[in-house]
């Protein structure tokens, strides 16, 4: 067996030349037990005490000549520092045999280095066993000269079936998290459900920057103030929340917002003022729509990410900020790129963890639980208990489910809303879901000025990305997809659009749906029917 210890110039340089046999010293101690079958000690040892290394060696090997050993300097920057002493750690474990088994004492070595040991276990990066040796009246006569004080011991593995209520209650703390950030909801869809399990792991073990896509109305804003408060509760950070939708902002003001400026800097500027990044100082700063920033700015803000410094408008001092920055938007920031409209040096430095909110449609599974979420904050905003009668809320989720929910959250909320406030007795009927549903159905043809672009819904409903078409296929695309929606069989909408179409007019439309959509006329249809 290999035994790995910390040699400890506390706990391990106990007692004077005469009397320190008969004080407990663990790594001393640790090879005493004949059971353990020690035959080879890794000894881990600080840089700045070479003579108390030399004279524990001596004694080592007075008591166990037979020994094997091998040590290691254990020389982190910071001792007390987490991401430092496992940095150390992770690199004198990559120099150890993988096949060979080990134990670790625990008795030895700070609270920071014990906790960096369980980590490595816990990831199964070590094949070890805890050895906890601890000290006792107990004495041991390996010659006429010594009287050794050996202690006691336990060994503690980790991976016993014992153990997985320990694993259980750290699952179930990280389940907690994931259900902070999840509002609450008991989402059901496996795909968002580990997209927030992975979200989770990633806020509450760095800053880094975070980039947060996916449609309006996704929930990216709810989920950055979820992301701010778990962190918070950690206390990973300690500063406030500052939001700021950067599509409202020109230049100057984006300049002004952001950085702050000094009095003077500008017309108007009559006064001192604190910008984003200062008052985000060891909190997070979450920057929506930030595809929008103009591209001077976006190198100022690339700046302040990497060197965490920055000038205010009007000045030259130089303001020290620590921010965790997490940025939204419903934009391709890659096509962005391509179009010279977002700089690729910042896209990199944000993306670093990019997260895509899928889209409600893509969640028919999540939209009951939504729904009675929806329910319970209409109850606590206006204190009415509202309910769905049975009939009316099979009805309501049989539409939701197949739904364009074109704002996605924000239209179901507003949805929900609206039924609960023109409700009789505080019961949604089939009648209000019916009126509900027209009410959705007007308001998003209005928001496609009166003529849905069917071409756009078409990839939309498949959750794929529209290509560039120039305006005549456009126009075209729409009025094939439009005729043949209106029609039943494919060679009526082959006959409408081409008249005389020769022997095969459902080859025809077939072709042309194929060739510019990627879907026969039968996929058109069964894409749409619900719709």
């Amino acid at each position: 067996m290999n035994l790995i210890s910390y040699l400890g110039f506390s706990k391990d340089n106990k007692g004077g030349k005469n009397n320190r046999w008969r004080k407990f010293r663990p790594t001393i101690a640790s090879l005493l037990h004949n059971e353990l079958n020690v035959h080879k000690l890794f000894l881990l040892y600080h840089p700045k005490y070479p003579e108390f290394l030399e004279s524990s060696l001596a004694d080592i090997k007075k008591v166990r000549p037979d020994l094997v050993i091998e040590t290691f300097p254990f020389d982190a920057d910071d001792d007390f520092d987490p991401a430092s002493v496992f940095k150390t750690l992770c690199d004198f474990v990559s120099t150890l045999p993988q096949e060979e088994e080990y134990l670790i004492n625990s008795a030895t070595g700070s609270s920071v280095l014990l906790v960096g040991w369980y980590d490595l276990l816990r990831m199964n990066a070590i094949n070890a066993k805890i050895l906890q040796v601890y000290g006792s009246v107990s004495k041991e006569n390996n010659s006429e000269e010594l009287s050794i004080n050996k202690g006691h011991y336990r060994v503690l593995d980790l991976n016993l079936s014992k153990y997985d209520e320990y694993r259980a209650m750290l699952d179930k703390l990280s389940l907690q998290n994931e259900a902070s950030l999840k509002g609450g909801i008991e989402t059901k869809s496996p795909t968002y459900n580990k997209l927030i399990e992975t979200i989770e792991r990633v806020a509450v073990r760095n800053n880094y920057p975070i980039l947060i896509t996916g449609e309006t109305g996704v929930g990216k804003s709810e989920l950055a103030k979820r992301l701010y408060a778990l962190k918070k509760s950690k206390g990973i950070i300690e500063g406030d929340f500052c939001y700021e939708n950067c599509a409202t902002l020109n230049r100057e003001s984006a300049l002004s917002k952001l950085f702050g400026h000094v009095k003077g800097a500008y017309t108007g500027a009559t006064q001192n003022r604190d910008g984003l990044l200062k008052k985000a100082h060891n909190g997070v700063l979450f920057l929506d729509e930030i595809g929008t920033l103009p591209l001077d700015v976006q190198g100022m803000l690339l700046h302040a990410i990497e060197d965490g410094v920055f000038s205010p408008m009007g000045s030259e001092q130089v303001v020290k900020s620590n921010f965790s920055l997490i940025c939204g938007t419903n934009e391709d920031l890659s096509q962005a790129v391509k179009n010279g409209t977002f700089r690729k040096d910042l896209l990199a430095r944000i993306k670093l963890w990019h997260f895509s909110l899928p889209a409600l449609r893509h969640r028919p599974e999540d939209i009951e639980p939504n729904v009675q979420y929806e329910l319970v904050k209409f109850r606590k905003e206006h204190g009415s208990r509202i309910k769905f009668s049975k009939d009316a809320l099979s009805k309501f989720l049989e539409f939701a489910k197949t739904a364009r929910w074109e704002c996605n959250f924000r239209d179901l909320s507003d949805s929900i809303k609206r039924m609960g406030t023109l409700c009789y007795q505080n019961t949604i009927s089939c009648s209000d879901v019916s009126e509900e549903i027209s009410r959705l159905k007007e308001s998003w043809g209005i928001m496609n000025d009166h003529k849905a672009d069917l071409l756009s819904e078409s990839y939309k409903l498949r959750g794929q990305s529209e290509p560039s078409y120039n305006l005549i296929d456009r126009i075209v695309l729409n009025g094939v997809i439009e005729e043949s929606l209106k029609h039943k069989t494919a060679k009526d909408a082959a006959i409408a659009l081409y008249g005389d179409c020769g022997q095969n007019p459902t080859s025809r439309i077939n072709g042309v749906l194929n060739r510019e959509l990627g879907l026969s006329f039968k996929e058109l249809k069964e894409l749409f029917q619900n719709q």
